[in-house]
């Protein structure tokens, strides 16, 4: 029997969430599989787990020089070697007691830190499968997820590919295939189903929907946008993702108290994005290629507050100049381009057109592609 073990770290949501689409797209495509997720950090390696999990989040969202910093250390391939062999010395323990268990024939890596690792820890155990790498950011793509050149790589686009390929990794490893997107977030409601979505959750069916979402940790200045739809009377009702973030929840909280006028929805961290992003007219969001391609592939337009330093920027450029959405920082000038949206239909409706030509449906997000590719490699 296949046993595809999927090894991914809690550095952002992306990288699990792409690789619990892999595992059950490789489950429809071959129901005789066995997929196991496994976190690369046992409980126990604290210092990996503050580095890679609480300080990456910290860093990217509220200490951007110091993450832009980090970024670009990255492209040094004496950094990465450092970094990763002290990483090595950590995890491999941890690694091969779980791999020798699992006893995989093939291994996917969603983190560039944990591939080496998980390659050491297998040749200590004698064990030989598929090796297996995706690169989980879509354009600008950190040079370090090329940092060991004998795997196969699953990319999402050419400019990932360039950049690969100026970082000498031979062209035959490179496959792009499409972003691993949860189905859900594939399908396109009806106006009748979107009506039923908005009735479900509580929306005034006259008012128009904007999402503010940021992933686990919220958007940055969520609250100074509720706060801004609160004091101009907003003709549109509002739904808050917080994520982790309870004080921009308790924020909000507040604020919905004190506006009964604002049809104000607040959410902690949700297990239905797909039915808000449904639900919704238009997103306002992060960078992170989850909550980008996300939108657009329900169909709906973006605004972005904020991107990690270059590691987010293609996932920005991507929509801004295909004409699906905007780039804007401010709190007052999202406030402003959410009234000039939503007081124009045709606006909206040219922006969805747009997210349409550029996302479309069938081949270019059908995740089945990447699981047959898997796969179609013969077992060693």
């Amino acid at each position: 029997m296949r046993h595809f073990v999927l090894v991914y770290l809690n550095s952002g949501n992306g990288h699990r969430s792409q690789a619990m689409v892999l595992k059950e797209a490789l489950e429809e495509a071959n129901s005789d599989v066995k997929v196991t997720l496994l976190n690369g950090f046992g409980k126990h390696n604290f210092i990996c787990r503050l580095l890679f999990e609480s300080g990456y989040s910290f860093s990217s969202n509220y200490l951007e020089g110091l993450w832009g910093l980090t970024y670009d250390l990255g492209g040094f391939r004496w950094f990465l070697a450092l970094s990763i062999r002290l990483i090595m010395l950590v995890c491999t323990p941890y690694l091969k007691k779980q791999l020798k268990k699992l006893n995989p024939t093939d291994v996917v890596s969603f983190h560039f830190a944990i591939t080496l690792p998980v390659r050491r820890a297998l040749l200590r155990n004698g064990q030989f499968p598929n090796i297996s790498v995706v690169a989980c950011d879509p354009f600008t793509a950190p040079r370090s997820w090329f940092y060991d050149k004998r795997d196969d790589f699953v990319i999402y686009s050419e400019e990932a590919k360039k950049i690969a390929m100026d970082f000498r990794v031979p062209e035959e490893r490179l496959h792009i295939l499409p972003f691993l997107l949860n189905k859900r977030f594939r399908e396109r409601p009806s106006k009748e189903q979107i009506a039923s979505l908005r009735s479900e959750f509580g929306f005034d069916l006259n008012r128009p929907v904007v999402l503010l979402a940021g992933g686990g940790e919220g958007l940055p200045g969520a609250e100074k946008i509720v706060e801004l739809c609160a004091k101009n009377n907003a003709d549109f009702s509002v739904a808050v993702v917080c994520g982790r973030n309870k004080t921009l929840q308790t924020q909000l909280e507040l604020v919905k108290k004190n506006h009964p006028q604002l049809d104000l929805h607040v959410y902690g961290f949700v297990n239905f994005m797909d039915s808000l992003v449904k639900l919704c007219d238009i997103a306002v969001t992060k960078g992170g290629p989850a909550s980008v391609l996300e939108v657009l592939a329900s169909g709906k337009p973006l605004i972005i507050s904020h991107y990690i330093y270059n590691q987010e920027l293609g996932n920005m450029r991507y929509a801004v100049r295909n004409g699906a959405g905007f780039f804007i920082q401010k709190p007052e000038d999202i406030y402003a381009k959410l009234e000039e949206l939503l007081s124009d239909s045709s606006q909206v409706e040219r922006l969805k057109s747009n997210v349409e030509s550029l996302i479309g449906q069938g081949e270019g997000i059908d995740v089945s592609r990447t699981a047959r590719f898997l796969l179609d490699k013969p077992v060693r």
